[in-house]
């Protein structure tokens, strides 16, 4: 049941800032006469949720020194593609590219199916069980047995896997992400090797539609609200899913827990095509063969190069960035794969992609990011990667029901909107009055 009506933005719309998504909470939100009814919530069923970390088993994988992933430019052989010196054929042999991409991205109106989410991100330290118990380096306890902990001091590279369900629909403007770590988390020392495997049971599902953002944790159960009447409940705890407002949920879509399958098609932020058509204005004609180059190979493979120059003209210490991105005829000059490099030629980001054909649909079935600290190695990465998927059919506005993602009579919804409370009954949501 939709509870506010408005203008849903593209899912494709471009991402200024990546951020990892904090988990709904009553305590992070402002406290004045119109919203105090939110804030006496209480969790009565302390489980994990994105931001509370609960270790159940632990033990060392191994002391091996960690050793960075050795990047590489590109899997391609670049030796093998050759410029194409005249700038009005690198336009007109980029135009045509771009109209095939275009066409090949606008045909994916529809996705739905599983798949696999994978994280890699730099934790300062991990909490283990000590096994003294309560003994322990900053120890804490639970309410069922007084288990320690304590702390060990990384910093770690994480290692997260998660499996996922999701529906995608352009026309319907809207996204489910159905997400839950997978046993288990693995942290790996940066300096000293050891790997420590983490049981982690972490859930995270989300909507987008017109009409907000909603999430839900299924495993997590709220008390008592202030003047939510206890009556509704039998002063039984109950599910919350939270409604937010969308530009919330843009600030998540990468570099997050929300599978969105509309990334798979983005590059630095954006549609692949929209990052590469302004290169196509004739004011930039000039910059072809001096800061931009095109180059094929006989295959037709196209390889398109950008040098970056300083924008912060009072720090001319900041690194030149050059960013390679190379574009498959087969795929529709879809992208395979493409580079960001400083100006000492070391890798700071790196993009994958694979994809496979339905029908008429080119649909990327994987899609990395990656991202360096030179002379450190990884810093931080995700992949996505569908297992199985329908493309264009069998997405209706069912899949973005409540209901898609767990929410049952009983449940309440905390309205960040419209500073309200609502409780669902009979599959419909029902704003309550103090």
């Amino acid at each position: 049941m939709p509870v506010a009506s408005g203008a849903c933005p593209s899912l494709f719309a471009t991402v200024g800032k990546y951020s990892r998504p904090r988990h709904p909470s009553c305590t992070n939100y402002p406290m004045n006469a119109s919203n105090r009814l939110f804030c006496s919530a209480h969790i009565s069923h302390l489980c994990v949720h994105i931001g509370i970390w609960c270790v159940v088993i632990v033990h060392s994988l191994g002391s091996q020194p960690a050793v960075a992933d050795e990047p590489r430019v590109s899997v391609q052989d670049t030796s093998a593609f050759v410029e194409i010196a005249r700038p009005a054929e690198c336009l007109d042999v980029l135009k045509g590219a771009l109209l095939r991409q275009a066409n090949a991205i606008d045909r994916v109106k529809s996705l739905k199916g599983s798949g696999i989410l994978d994280e890699w991100f730099i934790r300062p330290n991990v909490k283990l069980p000590d096994q003294e118990g309560v003994k322990g380096n900053a120890p804490e306890t639970k309410p069922s047995g007084q288990i320690g902990y304590k702390r060990v001091d990384g910093p770690f590279l994480v290692h997260r896997s998660s499996s996922v369900s999701f529906a995608w629909s352009e026309d319907l403007n809207s996204l489910r992400s159905n997400v839950r770590t997978i046993p288990g988390t693995t942290y790996t020392s940066t300096t000293q090797g050891k790997t420590f495997s983490v049981k982690e049971d972490l859930t995270y599902h989300i909507l987008i539609r017109p009409d907000g953002f909603f999430e839900f944790d299924p495993d997590r159960l709220y008390g008592e609200f202030a003047n939510f009447p206890p009556s509704l409940t039998g002063g039984k705890s109950t599910k919350v899913i939270e409604r937010s407002p969308l530009n919330k949920a843009k600030g998540l879509r990468q570099f997050s827990n929300i599978f969105d399958p509309s990334t798979m098609f983005e590059f630095s932020g954006d549609r692949v095509d929209r990052f590469i058509r302004p290169r196509l204005e004739p004011s930039l004609a000039e910059t072809w063969g001096r800061s931009v180059f095109l180059k094929r190979r006989s295959d037709g493979m196209l390889m398109l190069t950008e040098g970056f120059s300083n924008s912060n003209r009072a720090d001319m210490s900041l690194p030149r960035l050059t960013v390679e991105i190379i574009l498959d005829p087969s795929l529709e000059f879809l992208p395979t794969e493409a580079s960001m490099l400083n100006q000492s030629n070391a890798l700071v980001t790196r993009w994958s992609w694979s994809y496979k054909k339905s029908g008429d649909a080119i649909v990327p079935t994987y899609y990395l990011v990656d991202k360096y600290v030179p002379g450190e190695g990884r810093h931080e990465a995700r992949s996505m990667t569908i297992t199985e998927f329908t493309a264009n059919g069998s997405v209706s506005k069912a899949d973005f029901h409540f209901e898609a993602v767990g929410v049952q009579d009983g449940d309440r919804m905390l309205d960040r909107i419209e500073n309200r409370i609502l409780f669902m009954s009979d599959g419909m949501f029902t704003t309550i009055s103090p």
